[in-house]
């Protein structure tokens, strides 16, 4: 089965997805509104044109990059839908839904190495190169030229904080409580950051012996604290890049460039989702735990006959919200899924029963959670010096949350699961504290 809506839409607004009108609630995201319709296969492989469909729901995949109003390469999950906004497949050898180049797949049942087809055929390997050249890539270039975008200005601020996560809204309330003007941004519609990734009414134990907590309190009492001590929270804005001087580069969604020069930068960036280990991993309907709670949270459940994969807060916050809204649901390690089978979606997958033997199942939907990997890679655009641990790579910092970087005067600090931190926000409070102590003295001139 198709996902569906669990609830009537309270504010619909009609896009268009392949030339045909869908209705989309008012203020959800473009890869929801097209889930919710029962789309899943958005986009295709670069190379090989095979079915893609969101896995992250985060802006950390290709799984939802669509043309969006003649533009290419358009986040599904990180943009708004808007009334009349046209959403279009790219990169496709036919129709949306039946990409020619799939045949593939057909005559190469074992794989394909399309650097050594036919390879010493005299005339017909510069052949295939250049129609390899012609049919792979992300779509084509924008409808019309697009104008510049429009500068809104420049802000200047003691504490910039990347990130409106637990750890960045921590950061945040922490700095502001000292007097330090705090700037917070973060690419989602609304603060929150992972604690959005649990579905509606969610209880989760973050802690030993939290004994299990209401997720939306715990989020409603974090963001409402932050701006109670004063800091400026500013949501669907993306950290671009750093400029000369160490000034932040930002676009905010649908006003244009901004332009932050802070004395101090707090890095909260939150981790990425890894992709599963076993054969099928890309098949739309595979989808972390994280973004199939978000897309409950937005009202849409990615499937009937869910398999949920793996052990975590998120999984278990989703199996039971699914299990909730009547979904038939399989709970297991996710080390025994050998296989997911399905083209465009999930059919069904290939599990170990307790005795280790094989045995296939049905499902539509797989869900996994894996430990996740820091998201590193703003610090390391920074200057940051990165290391590598158990976790994965993240920057080097002191105990105070400084990060360790090359040349520059400006300090810069880090803190939330982008440093390898779990996630903990009762921890993240503790470790704000001590930031916002360091970042305290350090712009005060060390008294």
């Amino acid at each position: 089965m198709p996902p569906r809506r669990t609830r009537k839409l309270a504010n619909p607004i009609t896009i268009t997805f392949e030339g045909k009108p869908l209705e989309a609630e008012a203020g959800s995201s473009v890869a929801a509104a097209l889930v919710g319709a029962g789309d899943l296969a958005l986009a295709r492989s670069s190379k090989f044109h095979r079915p893609r469909g969101p896995h992250c729901m985060r802006g950390g995949c290709d799984g939802c990059l669509v043309r969006i109003d003649g533009v290419p390469n358009v986040m599904a999950c990180n943009t708004t839908a808007r009334e009349g906004m046209r959403v279009e497949r790219q990169n496709v050898v036919g129709v949306g839904d039946v990409d020619l180049l799939r045949a593939t797949d057909w005559f190469f049942k074992k794989g394909i190495n399309h650097h050594e087809l036919l390879t010493g055929v005299p005339g017909v390997q510069k052949v295939m190169v250049s129609f390899a050249r012609r049919i792979s890539g992300l779509g084509e270039l924008p409808d019309e030229p697009r104008a510049p975008r429009d500068a809104i200005g420049q802000r200047s601020v003691d504490v910039l904080v990347v990130g409106g996560g637990p750890a960045g809204l921590a950061a945040a309330r922490g700095t502001a409580r000292r007097g330090l003007s705090t700037l917070l941004l973060d690419e989602q519609p609304e603060p929150g950051g992972c604690l959005r990734s649990f579905p509606p009414g969610a209880r989760a134990s973050f802690e030993a012996t939290d004994g299990g907590v209401d997720v939306d309190t715990l989020l409603a009492s974090l963001v409402a604290q932050t701006r109670a001590a004063g800091a400026e929270l500013l949501p669907r804005a993306t950290a671009l890049g750093v400029l000369e001087g160490f000034d932040w580069l930002i676009e905010v969604e649908g006003q244009g460039l901004l332009r932050v020069n802070a004395r101090a930068h707090v890095l909260a960036t939150g981790a990425h989702d890894p992709s599963p280990d076993f054969a099928g991993n890309e098949i739309p309907g595979v989808m972390s735990a994280r973004a199939a709670g978000r897309l409950l949270r937005e009202g849409v459940l990615l499937g009937e006959q869910v398999l949920v994969a793996g052990a975590g807060p998120y999984a278990s916050a989703f199996a039971e919200a699914a299990a909730a809204e009547r979904a038939r649901v399989s709970v297991m390690a996710l080390a025994d899924v050998v296989e997911v089978h399905g083209l465009s979606t999930v059919t069904g997958a290939t599990v170990l029963t307790p005795l280790g033997r094989e045995q296939r199942i049905d499902c539509d939907a797989v869900v996994v959670e894996a430990p996740p990997a820091p998201s590193f890679e703003l610090a390391s655009e920074a200057g940051a010096e990165i290391v590598h641990s158990s976790a994965g790579f993240s920057p080097r910092m002191a105990e105070d949350g400084r990060i360790a970087r090359k040349g520059g005067a400006r300090p810069l600090f880090a803190i939330g699961e982008g440093t390898g931190a779990s996630l903990s926000p009762a921890g993240f409070s503790a470790a704000a504290e001590r930031l916002a102590d360091a970042i305290a003295r350090e712009l005060s001139g060390g008294r």
